[in-house]
């Protein structure tokens, strides 16, 4: 079995000639839709643009500089609030360290304090039981009987108050 060439197939004029218009029409085609996309999204634009429109107008360079001044000077106020706020704050943790050292002393005062008072305490204790003692002696000796009188002629051998 030979071989058989192919056919070359020559290319007609009229194929040329389609060809010429299938890509006129596919270009135009892209275009036209290119076209109206753009019309399309225009339109949307201005539609949502009259839809919504600004409640406050846009601020000018000048206005947002002045805004922005401000709130440096507001910022560097507070910045010396808190330096202020910091200072307050390590002036009380030392007055609460005073206190809190003075309350330990206080602490030992106030033991000692006790201590001695505890001790006044056993001694007025003591006192008081002296003198209930010494007032229980008072009262027997005053509800005892008189002692006997006696007397001793005084010297020279003469009773007072005898003839003479």
């Amino acid at each position: 079995m030979t071989a058989r060439p192919l056919p070359i197939s020559m290319p007609r004029p009229t194929d040329a000639i389609r060809t010429g218009l299938r890509r006129a029409a596919v270009t135009s085609g892209v275009v036209l839709v290119v076209i109206v996309g753009g019309l399309t999204i225009g339109a949307a634009a201005a539609w949502t643009a009259s839809a919504a429109p600004l409640a406050a107008p846009p601020l000018s360079a000048t206005a947002l500089s002045a805004q922005l001044a401000g709130e440096q000077a507001r910022s560097a106020a507070l910045e010396q609030q808190v330096a202020a706020l910091q200072a307050q704050a390590n002036s009380l943790g030392q007055v609460l360290a005073t206190a809190n050292t003075r309350i330990v002393r206080d602490s030992a005062t106030a033991d000692t304090l006790r201590a001695q008072l505890s001790a006044a305490q056993a001694r007025l204790a003591t006192v008081n039981a002296a003198l209930a003692a010494a007032a229980a002696n008072a009262a027997a000796a005053a509800n005892a009987p008189p002692a006997p009188l006696t007397t001793a002629p005084p010297a020279g051998g003469r009773a007072p108050g005898g003839d003479d």
